[in-house]
Formats: C-alpha cells, sequence, structure tokens
C-alpha cells in the first residue's frame, strides 16, 4: 500500500468535480499533471499557494486508488520532490476531506497541529471498515446507510451501524450504537486515547455524544452535503442550533426552573458523585 497524499482545492471546485466523477484543476491543462504534496510539505504549499479568500478543502488521496501515473519529481528547481498526477483524478480515490478554517489573521488551521498528520494506511484500514459497516446494515435492513467503528492501540473496541428502524430508535445512530459498544468493552464512559471511524460526517445528535465521550481524532468518509444529496439532511438541525428559543421549529416551554434547581443544587453538594 503507498503512502497517501495530499491536495488542496476551493470547496465549490470539489463539490462540482464529486458530481462529475473527475477532477482536472487548471494545473492540469497548464502543465500536464496534478499538485499535490506529502503530509509535510501540506502547510508549505498551502501557504504559498493557496487563495486569500474562499472555503477551501483539504483532500486526502488514496494513491492505490489513482488511475493515472504518480510521479514524484522536482519541476520548481528545488531540492525537495512533490507528487504529482500526470492526469484527471478519480473522485473515488479521495479517501476524505477536510474543511480548512482559518484563524483571525487568515492562516490556515490544518488537522495536523504541529507534527505531521497521523492520517496513514491505518486510518484507510479502519475507514473502510466503517464503510464496510454501513452496507452491512443497509443491506440487512437495519437502518439508514452509515456506519462506525472506534479504535484503541490500533484495535477496534467498539462497532455501530445505524439501527434507527430496526429497533425504533432514532437515537440509533451509527457512532452512537459505536460510543455506546466501546463504553461497554472498555468499561468506561469516556473515550480517552480513541478514534472514531464514521463513514459520514456526524450529525448534529452524533457530534454532541462525540463530544462527551471524547476521543482523541473523528475520521469520515462522505460529507453531510453527500448525505443531503440522498435524504439526510442535517443542515435544519444545524441551523436550529443557534436560533432563539422562540424562532425554533419546535415549540420548547420552560416550567419550574427554580424547583428544578434544587436537584442542581444537591449535585453541586453532594460530596460522592462521579464528574464526567
Amino acid at each position: 500500500m503507498q503512502t497517501p497524499i495530499f491536495h488542496f482545492t476551493l470547496k465549490t471546485v470539489w463539490e462540482a468535480a464529486k458530481k462529475a466523477g473527475s477532477y482536472a484543476p487548471p494545473s492540469l491543462e497548464e502543465e500536464g499533471f496534478i499538485h499535490n504534496s506529502t503530509e509535510n510539505q501540506v502547510a508549505n504549499s498551502l501557504a504559498k499557494h493557496a487563495p486569500k479568500t474562499g472555503d477551501m478543502v483539504l483532500l486526502l488521496i488514496d494513491c492505490d486508488k489513482v488511475n493515472k501515473p504518480i510521479v514524484y519529481e522536482n519541476t520548481s528547481g528545488g531540492k525537495e520532490l512533490y507528487p504529482h498526477i500526470y492526469g484527471a483524478l478519480n473522485t473515488d480515490a479521495v479517501a476524505w476531506t477536510f474543511e480548512i478554517p482559518r484563524d483571525a489573521q487568515g492562516k490556515f488551521i490544518l488537522p495536523f497541529g504541529d507534527a505531521p498528520a497521523k492520517t496513514n494506511e491505518e486510518d484507510l484500514k479502519f475507514i473502510r471498515e466503517a464503510i464496510q459497516l454501513s452496507r452491512n446494515g443497509m443491506e440487512n435492513n437495519e437502518g439508514g446507510p452509515f456506519g462506525a467503528v472506534i479504535v484503541k492501540d490500533g484495535k477496534i473496541v467498539g462497532r455501530g451501524n445505524n439501527r434507527v428502524t430496526s429497533t425504533n430508535d432514532p437515537t440509533a445512530h451509527a457512532e452512537v450504537v459505536a460510543i455506546r459498544d466501546a463504553c461497554k468493552n472498555l468499561s468506561s464512559f469516556q473515550l480517552d486515547g480513541c478514534v472514531i471511524y464514521t463513514s459520514c460526517e456526524p450529525c448534529p445528535m452524533c457530534l454532541g455524544a462525540i463530544y462527551w465521550a471524547r476521543p482523541e481524532r473523528i475520521v469520515y468518509a462522505c460529507s453531510r452535503e453527500d448525505a443531503a444529496a440522498i435524504n439526510f439532511d442535517d443542515d435544519f438541525i444545524y441551523k436550529e442550533i443557534p436560533l432563539p428559543i422562540e424562532q425554533r421549529a419546535i415549540q420548547m416551554t420552560q416550567l419550574l426552573q427554580e424547583e428544578g434547581n434544587k436537584v442542581f443544587k444537591a449535585w453541586a453538594s453532594k460530596e460522592d458523585k462521579a464528574l464526567y
């Protein structure tokens, strides 16, 4: 298995490429190849070549799935060799995408931290496991096409696929099922040192559960835009969250706040509570 490589582009350009099934940026016509970077080259490449405005996405490319030649070479007179794809990129070779945020000064914030990315062959192995779970659950009519695995120290400690319709449980999303399985197996209510691999970007409910579980990382395959394209549209919920309570679609009524707070005060003074 070859080491994955990276490419960055405007989000709008990538969304159009996904619909077409092929990605062919201007550099392909101008220079005959698509520029890419290794893990250690991404930050410098972004700083030098990314546009100053526009939403950017980082693509992780599975070299084993690329159907065009990949050549490591130097075309600018420096010492480093960069991976170039000689031909249009088939979009199914992209293992995952990451929307790259910017800080207050406009500098890109990469998912790597100060160290090289942890994305590697192991990530590809486990994200494929999550995708397979999504397919299995769908074909077994257990629920929607979503799957997740949770990994600690290189081993799967929790598995889940969507089981909403088969269990009549609207909370039985793949990530929630996997979190329950992992916590049971680890005898813990938190997932310290774990990585969650999920076949799709988590919905707001699952993202909340993930943050409560406190894993180290999340790796996902499909985006929420991909899910919306097959009528799993979480964007409505994302838009509801920041709205004032009185403007939300589902009516919320507050009653007996003072009475409820008596229990909170009891919790605050409880000496044998387990914090989480």
